[in-house]
C-alpha cells in the first residue's frame, strides 16, 4: 500500500467517524427568549383585562429519534403587565398587576427535510400551565396561583451555525383553560388566556 493510499483511507476512515459522532447528537437543548403578546383577557360576568407587550423566556430538552421528528419538554416563564381592568388604567388608582405563566408542555416537534443550512420547523405540544396573578386594586388585592392544561403550536426557520448549534426564529401561541384565583376573600374568575411570542431560539446539540 503506497503512501497516498492510506492518506486517502486515513482521511475517510476520519470522515466516517465525524459522520458517526455528528449523528449521536440526538439529545439537544434549547434556549429561548423574546416577546410575549397576551390577548384581552374577560373576566366572567364582567370586565375585560387588558395586558401590555410583555418578555418570554424558555427552555427545552430534547430528542432527535429521526432526522425529521424531535420530542422536548419545554418550560420557561411569561410575564406580561396589566394595563387596563375593565377600561380604567391600572395605574390611575396607584394599583399594580402582573400575570405570570410557566408552561409545562411537551412538544412533538418535525423539521421539513432540507438540503443546506436552513432548518423549517412546526410543531404541537400539550401539558399544564401555572399561571400566577398578582395584583393589588382598591377592590382588593389577589396573589394566587392556578394550573389549568395548556397547549400551544409553534412554527419557525432556524439556521445551522454548526453540526452542534443553530439558531432559529420562531413564533409560539400557548392557549390555557379558564382561570380560577383567590386569596384573602377575594376571587378572580376569567375566561381562557392565549399567548401569542416571537422568539429568538440557541440550540446546543450533544
Amino acid at each position: 500500500m503506497n503512501k497516498t493510499t492510506r492518506v486517502v483511507l486515513a482521511l475517510g476512515a476520519a470522515s466516517l467517524a465525524a459522520n458517526a459522532h455528528a449523528q449521536e447528537r440526538q439529545y439537544y437543548l434549547d434556549v429561548d427568549a423574546g416577546v410575549s403578546l397576551v390577548q384581552d383577557l374577560n373576566i366572567k360576568g364582567g370586565n375585560t383585562i387588558e395586558l401590555n407587550p410583555g418578555a418570554r423566556i424558555d427552555g427545552a430538552f430534547g430528542w432527535q429519534f429521526s432526522k425529521q421528528f424531535a420530542a422536548e419538554f419545554n418550560t420557561g416563564l411569561t410575564l406580561n403587565s396589566i394595563d387596563k381592568i375593565g377600561g380604567v388604567a391600572v395605574s390611575s388608582y396607584g394599583g399594580s398587576a402582573d400575570i405570570y405563566q410557566i408552561p409545562l408542555l411537551v412538544n412533538l416537534v418535525y423539521t421539513l427535510p432540507m438540503q443546506g443550512k436552513i432548518n423549517p420547523f412546526v410543531g404541537i405540544g400539550g401539558g399544564g400551565i401555572a399561571t400566577i396573578a398578582d395584583m393589588q386594586t382598591p377592590l382588593g388585592n389577589v396573589n394566587d396561583t392556578d394550573f389549568t392544561f395548556g397547549y400551544q403550536g409553534f412554527a419557525g426557520v432556524g439556521w445551522a451555525l454548526s453540526d452542534r448549534a443553530d439558531i432559529a426564529l420562531a413564533y409560539k401561541f400557548m392557549g390555557s383553560l379558564d382561570h380560577n384565583w383567590s386569596s384573602g376573600g377575594v376571587t378572580l374568575k376569567t375566561d381562557a388566556m392565549f399567548t401569542h411570542s416571537i422568539l429568538l431560539s440557541f440550540r446546543w446539540k450533544f
